[in-house]
């Protein structure tokens, strides 16, 4: 059977990626952990499919090869505010259980990104896990 979903998680925090590996694994989804995101194969990103999870913006800086990283749907760690968007302008912001969740009103119809997910940076992996399930059902 093939893995069907990708999942790259960018932070210097190896738990978070230890801990969705050893779940996440076991329902066919491929997850790729690495402390910058320097560290990542784009060649072997799918653009469909595929999640990105960072814990806070410095790991995932403002630089020309990062830009496919970018238009990944993701959730960010250690961001949740309500009424601001980690990426623009903001089109709703809900917040429950520690997740503040974003739909960005700038988005293009080319634009691969479609929401992204933030939560504080003391979290429940619960809600990491709803937050990751939530874009991959947004995505398709």
């Amino acid at each position: 059977m093939t893995k069907t979903r990708q999942l790259l998680v960018v932070g210097k925090q190896p738990e978070t990626g230890e801990v969705l590996k050893a779940v996440l694994e076991r329902e066919q989804t491929e997850v790729t952990s690495v402390r910058t995101w320097r560290q990542l194969d784009r060649q072997s990103m799918r653009p469909d499919g595929t999640v990105l999870v960072v814990h806070g913006e410095q790991d995932l800086p403002e630089h020309p090869d990062a830009d496919p990283l970018r238009k990944l749907p993701r959730v960010v760690i250690g961001r949740a505010r309500v009424n601001q968007s980690c990426d623009g302008d903001v089109d709703f912001a809900s917040r429950q259980n520690g997740v503040a969740q974003t739909s960005l009103a700038n988005d293009s119809a080319d634009d691969v990104s479609q929401s992204e997910c933030c939560l504080d940076e003391l979290f429940e992996y619960r809600d990491l896990f709803n937050a990751i399930e939530t874009l991959w059902n947004r995505a398709g």
